[in-house]
């Protein structure tokens, strides 16, 4: 195609995808409504079927009254379901003007309230791989309901900062003894919110060797 062409396609195309758009902007959050409401029913019956048995059980259900039977079959159903639908969601949400992507959270944040949530746990819960139901079973498990967000409320959703690793020193111990301790920037700096830290040897700078100790 001569360049000349390709430009005049090019506009063209631009002009008649912008004219498209404006014409769709008054059915757009109609139509992400509806998307909205489909994902929420899957979603619900979902929740249900996770309140009704453990999805995620060994597939020996043969034991298992009949509700729990039938909600464990129809889990792994739903989950497949939801991420079948997550899809036409995004459209949804794009051609109603809001950007959605997974490296923002943004993706996470429509499908999920993040208010006064972990946000270690959530982001875990939603790249959850494993099992039968993947993340859908995780963020229930978290006490975690899916439903997707009004357009007004979906915003990014950052990752978490990464655990800190750091020497301070032991208190009353001899000089020159410390402790690798860890820290959750996402969380108080207190002790019961550290994550337990592998032990770690250190060498301080200016303890002569026979008085180098172990940092716990």
């Amino acid at each position: 195609m001569p360049p000349i062409q390709a430009r005049v396609d090019g506009t063209v195309a631009a002009a008649v995808e912008q004219k498209l758009r404006e014409l769709y902007a008054g059915h757009a959050e109609t139509n992400y409504h509806t998307a909205q409401t489909r994902f929420d029913a899957i979603a619900a019956d979902f929740v249900a079927a996770a309140n009704a048995v453990d999805v995620e059980a060994a597939a020996d259900m043969v034991t298992a009254p009949d509700d729990q039977r039938t909600a464990w079959t129809q889990a792994a159903t739903l989950a497949s379901r939801l991420d079948a639908i997550l899809p036409t969601l995004v459209v949804a949400c794009e051609l109603a003007g809001t950007h959605i992507d997974d490296e923002t959270g943004s993706l996470l944040a429509m499908c999920i309230n993040t208010t006064d949530q972990d946000r270690r746990a959530l982001w875990a819960a939603w790249e959850s791989q494993d099992g039968r139901c993947g993340r859908w079973a995780a963020l229930v498990k978290l006490a975690t309901i899916p439903a997707a967000e009004n357009l007004a409320d979906i915003a990014p959703y950052d990752r978490p900062r990464e655990i800190e690793y750091r020497l301070e020193p032991e208190p009353g111990a001899p000089h020159g003894t410390y402790l690798t301790v860890s820290y959750d920037p996402e969380k108080p700096e207190s002790p019961e919110n550290r994550p337990p830290a592998e032990p770690d040897r250190a060498m301080i700078p200016g303890v002569p060797p026979r008085r180098r100790m172990v940092a716990w």
